[in-house]
């Protein structure tokens, strides 16, 4: 309940200066969203709850797990085992699916993968 009230107080704090971000409204959820977008009216603000679910619902994913790729196909392609790395690269995809930087698509994101391996070791 706390995380809750923390988040929806961060994101009232937002939200309050400008619209979501994709990212951010990927990382509050649909739910904590719109508790703040609800509580705008009590700081000035103007809600509008159908952009912010509108927009949410636009989202290319909505968790990790909508991510076409996962651990296994990254270990398995980029032939490296377990390790710290990994949660690092699958954030790193998330983001850039949720930002619209790659398609959520299996060989998008492999590819995109190999290049920040590619990058990392030079």
């Amino acid at each position: 309940m706390i995380k809750t009230v923390q988040a929806v107080f961060y994101a009232l704090q937002i939200r309050k200066q400008k619209e979501f971000s994709a990212e951010l409204l990927y990382q509050l959820g649909e739910q904590q969203a719109l508790l703040a977008e609800e509580l705008l009216p009590f700081y000035g603000g103007e809600a509008n709850l159908t952009k912010v679910h509108n927009d949410y619902q636009a989202l290319p994913i909505h968790s990790l797990k909508d991510l076409a790729v996962d651990g296994n196909d990254l270990m398995n392609d980029l032939d490296k085992k377990p390790g710290p790395w990994l949660k690092e690269q699958l954030t790193c995809l998330e983001s850039a699916v949720v930002c619209r930087q790659v398609a959520n698509k299996k060989e998008d994101l492999l590819y995109m993968a190999e290049k920040k391996q590619m990058n990392s070791a030079q």
